[in-house]
């Protein structure tokens, strides 16, 4: 009878032991489980913030562009400064410098004058050189001036933007000329010309109008 308990109670341990180990394995199982799903996990998410850092450098690169390009970073005093401008359709012929010979017929267009606050007028204007078989000179500030309509007083620019000792043939060169201006006349005349080939226009900033004239 002692034995017959004896090997009952063996019998039982062996159970209990068994099934402890039956259920650590499957707690081991199931924790490798959770490991493989939680490196899958940091798997796609590292995909996924990858991808969401590459849309956060386009939209950066994109707020950067936004930052430099001209029509954000232009100030709100800058536009009202602007002034009054009169576009023309005025073309004339002019004979180019005697600094770089032979002389030669240059084409001058202007493509608007304007009118500033503080009474500058500015001459946007090209000299073409489609007939030229070499390198022309223009000198603008000999060619151009404003007339004061109230007494006749004639003003040279002050200022010359842009290039023009040396224009290679068959070509063109812009340039802007400055004038102090009459601060007091929303009307101005411009001279062109030299020589006795002048020609008046009269510019009226009030109705933006520009039209031929003569003068006494």
């Amino acid at each position: 009878m002692e034995n017959k308990g004896a090997y009952f109670a063996i019998l039982i341990l062996t159970l209990f032991v068994l099934g402890g180990f039956f259920a650590t394995w499957s707690y081991i199982s199931s924790l490798r489980t959770d490991v493989k799903n939680m490196e899958l996990s940091f798997e796609f998410q590292k995909q996924n913030t990858g991808g969401i850092a590459s849309s956060t450098d386009k939209i950066t690169v994109a707020e950067q562009a936004d930052k430099e390009s001209p029509s954000g970073s232009q100030n709100p005093a800058e536009k009202e400064d602007a002034g009054i401008k009169i576009p023309t359709g005025v073309i004339f012929s002019e004979l180019s410098s005697v600094a770089l010979l032979p002389q030669t017929q240059l084409k001058v267009t202007i493509d608007s004058v304007i009118r500033y606050k503080d009474g500058q007028i500015t001459v946007n204007f090209k000299a073409f050189t489609d007939t030229a078989s070499s390198y022309a000179a223009f000198e603008p500030k000999y060619v151009f001036g404003l007339i004061n309509p109230e007494n006749g007083d004639e003003q040279k620019a002050f200022k010359l933007d842009g290039k023009f000792d040396s224009i290679p043939p068959k070509s063109a060169s812009s340039g802007t000329l400055t004038f102090q201006g009459f601060p007091e006349r929303q009307t101005i005349i411009l001279q062109i010309g030299s020589g006795e080939d002048i020609k008046f226009y009269e510019f009226n900033f009030t109705d933006k109008t520009y039209k031929k004239t003569e003068i006494g």
